[in-house]
């Protein structure tokens, strides 16, 4: 297998050359499906929208997003693929005045967004796929969109720590679907969806109030959720910093500010490692899968955060690591795979115990085994840097 040649050993706000960390290799294979072959066959050619999982229809925004990149990184023809799911989004936002703008969490099977709930997460990722799509077509036609939606991030969901940063909360309101009080908690992995988000439109448009929103957010993830040897789950107003093992915290910790919380992903590999494991998929039995699970305590393989893990290893230089988790996923994939003549090579969700349909494949897991194949960094697209 190819590897990935990948360094990036520092946390960068502001340079005055193109910045875009690229593999010198690939990982794709020759004669297989591939990734960008399964999300085109999910694409609903009525709205643009691709169907979040293989045997479950539904559309939810954080795929929706995670899509858009994968088509505008392959370019040609997918680029028209990944403007259709902005212009979805564009056309179906919720516009609480002139310059505020979000979306909501989900699109139904109709075909109309599922209004019950919204997060700021899912929000700053739309911001982060329209970054990614304007670095890489120079299409500025959702500048204008993208800035309402971060406005109205830091109208509703952004909370002054004082001296700590200011901070997102998962929501501008308590959600009743949920039985938490999404207002007062204050997720890590939220907080660098933002970082991304706000930086990278600065780093596009210009707008300085972007780039401080960015510094103060970055700097409440270090005051509140680092401790010189991880980063914490996250942090709520009644009950303070959450020490939970998430592992997206660390591997998108890594992808979004630079190798100094690698010390995070070594933990993960003490913590959230499962091995040796067997599962069933379509028909096929594969032995000693390794890969990592969600947090502490679960036991499931999550497919989607290996790859996020391998993605980080990647940016961290680490290619042995990346290309032995990789490996793996391919396995399952490969599994998974109807038709090995065909263009499709789909990713699932997660592998569970019990037969479900996060084991069968779907947006998450393939956009970020795309990623990888492809050798990019959701986290930051390919933009010279504003100083």
């Amino acid at each position: 297998m190819a590897g990935i040649v990948f360094r990036a050993s520092f946390w960068m706000f502001a340079v005055g050359s193109l910045f875009h960390l690229l593999p010198t290799a690939s990982y794709a294979q020759p004669n297989r499906g591939t990734p960008i072959g399964w999300l085109r066959g999910q694409v609903n050619k009525d709205t643009g929208l691709v169907q979040s999982y293989a045997q479950k229809p539904g559309y939810w925004l954080y795929s929706q997003t995670l899509a858009a990149i994968a088509f505008a990184e392959a370019g040609g023809e997918d680029t028209a693929r990944a403007k259709a799911i902005i212009d979805y989004f564009d056309e179906h936002a919720e516009r609480p005045s002139d310059d505020e703008a979000y979306c909501h969490f989900s699109v139904g099977e109709s075909g109309r967004p599922d209004k019950s709930y919204r997060t700021t997460a899912t929000n700053a990722w739309l911001v982060m796929a329209i970054n990614y799509y304007e670095a890489k077509t120079n299409d500025r036609s959702y500048a204008k969109f993208a800035e309402d939606i971060l406005r109205w991030i830091e109208r509703h969901t952004l909370d002054d720590f004082g001296e700590a940063g200011s901070a997102v909360s998962m929501a501008d309101a308590d959600m009743p679907v949920t039985n938490h009080n999404e207002r007062e908690v204050f997720s890590t992995e939220h907080q660098l969806d933002c970082v991304s988000a706000f930086l990278y439109r600065y780093h596009l448009g210009g707008e300085r109030s972007f780039y401080q929103t960015a510094m103060r957010i970055h700097q409440f993830i270090k005051a509140k959720l680092w401790d010189g040897e991880r980063i914490a789950g996250g942090y709520r107003r009644d009950t303070g910093v959450n020490q939970a093992y998430y592992l997206d915290a660390a591997c998108w910790g890594v992808l979004a500010l630079g190798d100094w919380v690698e010390p995070n992903m070594w933990i993960n590999e003490e913590k959230l490692v499962v091995r040796e494991r067997t599962h069933t998929l379509n028909g096929k039995t594969i032995d000693g899968i390794v890969g990592y699970t969600e947090w502490h305590g679960s036991e499931h393989y999550w497919t989607e955060g290996t790859e996020s893990m391998v993605s980080a290893w990647l940016m961290l230089g680490n290619q042995e690591k990346a290309d032995f988790y990789h490996q793996h996923t391919r396995r399952v994939a490969e599994a998974l795979d109807a038709d090995p003549t065909d263009d499709k090579l789909g990713v699932p969700y997660a592998c569970l115990l019990s037969k479900e349909t996060s084991t069968t494949e779907s947006v998450a897991g393939t956009t970020w085994f795309y990623y990888n194949e492809a050798g990019i960094n959701p986290f930051r697209p390919p933009v010279r840097l504003r100083r």
